[in-house]
């Protein structure tokens, strides 16, 4: 699969997440536990659809705004 960050394309790798995928390239995001529970790894779609799996522990109203957790894809 491959996303965008930042107007760069990333291609993910086999059972990569995106946070993963970033950090593998050097790129600074935001995150702590690796595990949802902190939230600070949200990140938000602009294009397509969001897995539900991904969104799992998020409030409703972020779900509903195409937040995510970069750590779950």
């Amino acid at each position: 699969m491959t996303f965008y960050y930042e107007d760069q394309a990333y291609q993910l790798q086999n059972d990569e997440t995106i946070l993963e995928c970033l950090l593998r390239h050097n790129i600074e995001y935001t995150h702590s536990c690796k595990t949802g529970i902190c939230q600070s790894c949200i990140a938000k779609i602009s294009v397509g659809e969001v897995n539900s799996q991904w969104q799992k522990g998020l409030k409703e109203t972020l779900q509903a705004q195409g937040f995510f957790f970069a750590m779950y894809c």
